[in-house]
């Protein structure tokens, strides 16, 4: 006879099962892939000078110093891992217990602030208005202001355009105006990405005016929970798209779950943010068979369904704790400046010895 229960024992926590994509698929109606609502690529198109990195390493956004550091997502996974998110508990349901995406990760896996001032939005002023007003850029017109506005942000194909790459014969003021640019072009395509795909919420604006506080908020813990909001839509049975920070979930399904899990080079262990470890070019996949289901989702769905707890890194960082004491409150700023630095130069190695292979 069949089982006809499904779902929790005690709903008390677990409320919303009916409306859960584990409800259609216990009845054998299986969801499409989702579409990843994140604009990743077009990111290789921006050229950053010296300068550039050394404001992005000391804004916290040093992981973005290579854009090239941002991997592709992975639909698959990322559909499979949707299928076992809980909005009730925003943490994943795997067979032996639960996990989730800490502060830490963000931290150790993006290298974001997690501790500052909050990233809250202020609806009170009119979205448009911050954008054709507050924007520092004495050499964006009214008409051009105009011209880049769509669907309640800023096209990111305006971005692009307008700051991707800084006359070589800018000063220090152009170069930081060009540096916000693109941040706020992360904003729009990584970090915060809107239904639309296309545009870079206005609103963030407010955040990027003075260069003196713009490592003083705390940018990881906006992008987790925005992440946490859009996966709790996503794992809605309805839901047919996911938007947030997907990559944050990818380097966080990289770092501590085997399943899909490349081989990477064993100098990469003490790179920090991880992300530059993982945007080099893993080890031949053809040594790891069993593992290599990139792109498969009923392989994905069927190891998370049949999950071994020897398949899962509980302590990825640890040995980042051992050689920094400091790690454990937060890196010291010098220390963050300088490990960004070198993974970043790294990466940038990495990539050119990879193209100049035979």
């Amino acid at each position: 006879m069949a089982n006809d229960f499904y779902g929790p024992v005690d709903d008390s926590v677990l409320r919303n099962q009916a409306k859960h994509i584990s409800t259609s698929i216990w009845h054998d109606i299986q969801r499409d892939k989702l579409q990843i609502r994140q604009n990743t690529s077009q990111i290789n198109q921006w050229v950053l000078n010296d300068y550039q990195v050394h404001l992005l390493q000391q804004w916290g956004f040093g992981m973005f110093a290579n854009p090239r550091t941002v991997m592709q997502n992975d639909v698959c996974l990322i559909t499979a891992l949707v299928e076992h998110w809980r909005p009730e508990t925003n943490t994943f349901h795997f067979t032996f217990g639960e996990m989730t995406v800490t502060l830490e990760d963000v931290y150790m896996l993006m290298g974001l602030p997690v501790v500052g001032e909050a990233v809250r939005l202020d609806f009170d002023v009119a979205a448009s208005h911050t954008w054709l007003h507050a924007w520092r850029d004495p050499n964006l017109s009214v008409e051009e202001r105009k011209t880049a506005w769509d669907r309640g942000g800023v096209k990111l194909s305006f971005l692009r355009k307008r700051y991707r790459v800084c006359p070589s014969d800018a000063d220090r003021d152009v170069q930081e105006i060009y540096t916000r640019g693109y941040i706020f072009y992360l904003c729009g395509a990584i970090l915060f990405p809107t239904k639309s795909n296309n545009v870079a919420h206005p609103r963030l604006i407010a955040f990027l005016l003075d260069t003196k506080k713009i490592y003083g908020y705390a940018w990881g813990a906006a992008v987790l929970g925005y992440l946490y909001r859009n996966l709790g839509e996503a794992s809605d049975k309805n839901c047919k798209q996911i938007t947030g920070c997907t990559t944050l979930l990818m380097l966080w399904a990289r770092e501590r779950l085997r399943p899909g899990q490349p081989k990477i080079a064993e100098n990469t262990r003490h790179m920090w943010p991880r992300a530059f470890a993982w945007a080099i070019a893993p080890v031949a996949a053809r040594k790891l068979k069993y593992f290599n289901i990139h792109h498969h989702i009923d392989a994905y769905r069927a190891m998370f369904d049949n999950f071994d707890t020897r398949w899962v890194h509980w302590t990825p960082y640890t040995r980042f704790y051992r050689r920094y004491c400091s790690c454990s409150a937060h890196f010291f700023r010098e220390h963050r400046v300088s490990t960004a630095g070198e993974g970043y130069k790294a990466v940038r190695h990495a990539i050119v010895v990879t193209a100049s292979s035979p």
